[in-house]
């Protein structure tokens, strides 16, 4: 079996990148009715806006898409960015109490 490993989009090779690509199209073909959510975080090929959205255009899937996570702790209306509060306010999500 072979060993999984995290590159960061700043440290990646060519080689690696075409390998990722490679593994989401296969994903993507073997189950075309599923969407995938790809998840932003520091240190993998997802960690800038910029990272993520080349991955998205080279693999070229309809059901490949992004995890866009909205930084919340326990009380979004406080925590959250001005327009994250706009959007959860308005997108009929209950306040936590």
């Amino acid at each position: 079996m072979q060993e999984l490993t995290c590159v960061s989009e700043k440290d990646v090779t060519e080689k690696q990148f075409a390998q990722a690509v490679t593994g989401l199209r296969a994903l993507c073909d073997l189950a075309p009715e599923i969407r995938f959510a790809l998840e932003t975080h520091p240190g993998p090929l997802m960690e800038s806006s910029a990272g993520t959205l080349r991955l998205l255009q080279v693999v070229q899937r309809q059901n490949l898409r992004v995890n866009l996570q909205i930084p919340v702790a326990l009380n979004p209306r406080k925590r959250a960015p001005a327009w994250a509060r706009s959007a959860i306010c308005t997108s009929g999500i209950p306040s936590p109490r």
